[in-house]
């Protein structure tokens, strides 16, 4: 099953500095695949976030289980790729 990589760069709902959130083993492991698969996009297509911490890492849903990456202003383009087919 291939991951889905979620981006916004507005207010969600929360982040990981948030004292309800449930720092399980499980769910930080998620949480991880979240961002690897995210900046995995992002250099795909040529982004490099440069700001990559906790206060960016928002969550998408109130159950926390999707995380969001946030603020671009100091993303740098490396290069453009074309489109995937």
């Amino acid at each position: 099953m291939r991951a889905k990589a979620h981006f916004r760069d507005d207010i969600a709902r929360g982040d990981l500095g948030s004292p309800a959130a449930a720092f399980t083993e499980a769910r930080v492991a998620r949480w991880a695949r979240q961002v690897a698969t995210a900046l995995h996009a992002l250099h795909a297509v040529g982004v490099v976030h440069r700001d990559l911490k906790p206060e960016n890492l928002l969550f998408k849903t109130p159950a926390r289980e999707v995380l969001a990456l946030s603020d671009y202003g100091l993303s740098l383009v490396t290069h453009r790729a074309p489109p995937a087919p």
